[in-house]
């Protein structure tokens, strides 16, 4: 199925906007809905799909530019420069997103971290080389 217009509802959509293969018609579009849906299973997010997607594009391409022709009407969209380049720019949106988290900065927060019943032990805690029975001074 082409792309829709309906991004905020179609995760398909989502990622074909954000890789700019919307073509409205099935003759005009580069990857199918059955690509995008694997690229999506795959992933966390639509950014992530569509970092698959454009190196899909890019492999696929092969450094020849993306040729369509519908009757007469014919058109050729970037190489594979330019996706390897979109999925880059792709990438970077994804990270700009993460912030890192310092944990236990505050009384709350260590708090909170302690009485959280789903929390996975840490590796280190404090005492664990402790000599549970010391040796007697009298040997």
């Amino acid at each position: 199925m082409p792309y829709g217009g309906v991004p905020a509802t179609d995760p398909s959509d989502a990622v074909r906007l954000l890789v700019g293969d919307i073509g409205t018609t099935t003759a005009t579009q580069f990857l199918s809905d059955a690509d995008y849906d694997y690229f999506i299973s795959l992933t966390p997010n639509h950014y992530a799909a569509a970092i698959l997607a454009a190196n899909s594009l890019a492999a696929l391409n092969g450094g020849k530019g993306l040729s369509k022709r519908v009757g007469d009407l014919s058109y050729t969209l970037g190489d594979a420069s330019h996706y390897r380049a979109l999925a880059k720019t792709l990438e970077m949106r994804q990270a700009s997103g993460v912030s890192p988290y310092a944990g236990g900065i505050s009384k709350a927060d260590k708090t909170s971290v302690a009485g959280d019943t789903d929390r996975v032990e840490p590796a280190f805690t404090r005492g664990q080389f402790d000599n549970p029975s010391p040796a007697s001074t009298s040997t």
